[in-house]
């Protein structure tokens, strides 16, 4: 059967709804972090988080700055926009913070043009969150300008996730059935030794042919 639903959001609904399922994921986090102490019981873990943290953040931004172009013909989410100024002018004391994501965490290092410049060497006149209580803080800032955007527009947020949520949980019902047939395919495993076999006599065949040209 033809799913004939429109999935389609206004501009105003999508940033509201990212900017929701993000700092909600975010919390989440937090909280898991928090309440098992990864901070001390696995300093990687706890900086992988943190790098997570950071992605998530430049998503909020970047859909709040979007808000902030469409608050002009809206009067009401002009007004949120006033009253989160403070937090928006603290997050953006982090000059560098999208630069860096750009950078380190989505490219390492490549620019635009392909061009590889070490982090280091870029970011180093730039401002971005580098302590534990820079991650604190701004994750505050952030979770902080996702609820009064709850608060303030929960009929915009109710609507998107009615429109979004029967197609999010059929997609993820997929995903669920896709991996059990996944976990019980025959085929995926004889595909695994196939490939497995060609990958270790491609070695074999280089190394023994690398090791014929030293003689």
């Amino acid at each position: 059967m033809k799913d004939e639903m429109d999935y389609t959001l206004s501009p105003i609904k999508e940033s509201i709804f990212i900017i929701h399922w993000i700092a909600d994921h975010l919390n989440r986090s937090i909280k898991v972090i928090n309440k098992e102490e990864l901070y001390k019981k696995d300093e990687f873990i706890s900086h992988q988080m943190m790098r997570l943290s950071f992605i998530q953040n430049c998503i909020i931004i970047q859909e709040w700055q979007r808000l902030e172009k469409l608050s002009k013909n809206d009067k009401k989410l002009m007004n949120t926009m006033r009253i989160a100024s403070p937090l928006i002018k603290e997050i953006r004391r982090w000059t560098g913070i999208i630069n860096f994501r750009n950078s380190v965490l989505a490219h390492f290092g490549r620019d635009k043009n392909g061009k590889f410049i070490p982090y280091w060497r870029s970011l180093h006149s730039l401002k971005y969150p580098t302590t534990t209580w820079d991650f604190t803080f701004i994750n505050t800032l952030t979770l902080t300008i996702s609820g009064l955007l709850e608060k303030r527009h929960p009929l915009e947020l109710r609507q998107a996730k009615k429109i979004l949520g029967k197609d999010r949980q059929r997609f993820e019902k997929y995903l669920y059935n896709h991996e059990l047939s996944i976990q019980n395919d025959d085929d995926y495993k004889i595909r695994k030794d196939i490939i497995w076999k060609i990958f270790t006599e491609n070695a074999e065949s280089v190394f023994k042919q690398e090791m014929e040209l030293k003689r």
